[in-house]
């Protein structure tokens, strides 16, 4: 998705974060990591990241060939998802076999 263009508030509130990942054409990566009130916009060719009032800037750049590496990179600086317990894939295998409809006669 082209964001040229674009502005965004990255701010935090009650039930809203924001994740400042972007992944770009050329492939590279860019994380912004700050927790103060920011915001991002961007030009045909420039992006501009401004934070409010910050002590420290942290961010992340990765490259990559395809859109895949540079994601499997972003989970491994990150952190992956850990693997559901077996308990609890039962239970959503009993879910999907009750909630399928039956077929008619």
């Amino acid at each position: 998705m082209d964001l040229k263009g674009c502005s965004f508030e990255l701010a935090h509130r009650n039930s809203q974060a924001s994740i400042p990942f972007v992944v770009s054409h050329p492939g590279y990566a860019f994380l912004w990591n700050n927790p103060a009130a920011a915001s991002v916009s961007s030009s045909r060719n420039r992006t501009e990241w401004r934070a409010q009032s910050t002590l420290q800037i942290d961010y992340w750049v990765t490259a990559r060939d395809t859109s895949a590496t540079i994601l499997h990179h972003y989970a491994d600086a990150t952190g992956n998802a850990p693997v559901m317990p077996d308990w609890a894939l039962g239970y959503l295998a009993v879910q999907i076999v009750v909630l399928e409809p039956t077929a008619g006669p």
